[in-house]
């Protein structure tokens, strides 16, 4: 998985293989650090934000959230109930 700087914004290119096909991912994201210097990524379309001490375990956080989330959504069932509601 990869981040690109984009005006203070990155996009977030990753993807895997599981039996139930590809999973290929872009999406916006916005890094920011509140007043007690944590770090945060959010993704506004996905609704999900990783954090830590810094930017790099910020990240590691958000990779670790949305591997998560896809595990989840990827799951037959919830493809077709969960995915659509956030369209």
């Amino acid at each position: 998985m990869e981040f690109k700087t984009i005006m203070g914004q990155y996009i977030f290119e990753g993807g895997y293989k599981n039996k139930s096909g590809n999973v290929l991912v872009r999406l916006l994201l916005f890094h920011f650090e509140d007043k007690n210097k944590v770090h945060f990524i959010y993704s506004p379309h996905m609704d999900l934000t990783g954090y830590g001490n810094d930017i790099v375990e910020a990240k590691k956080s958000f990779e670790i959230v949305s591997e998560i989330f896809d595990k989840y959504s990827v799951n037959a069932y919830h493809q077709e109930v969960g995915l659509p509601a956030l369209a």
